[in-house]
């Protein structure tokens, strides 16, 4: 089983994107201090698995039985994925 767990959203200003999607009714998961002065700011909708981080790259973190064959299938399709 595979699933979708965060997708990640670039975001040039951070709190300004916070404001619109708790105004949408997400709420702030995780909000901490990363490296290089950034924040990893994630937020999701209550009752949801999927959530979202507002950050400064784009990608998506799924959760899945066989890491590897996933990954392999994904290359197969020109895809690229990593661990």
């Amino acid at each position: 089983m595979t699933t979708i767990e965060i997708i990640m959203l670039p975001v040039t200003d951070q709190q300004k994107a916070k404001t619109f999607y708790t105004k949408l009714g997400f709420q702030v998961i995780v909000e901490a201090p990363m490296e290089h002065g950034q924040t990893w700011l994630q937020m999701g909708l209550p009752g949801q698995t999927t959530s979202i981080a507002l950050v400064g790259v784009q990608g998506v973190v799924v959760q899945t039985d066989d890491i590897a064959q996933k990954i392999k299938e994904l290359k197969d399709k020109g895809i690229e994925a990593q661990r």
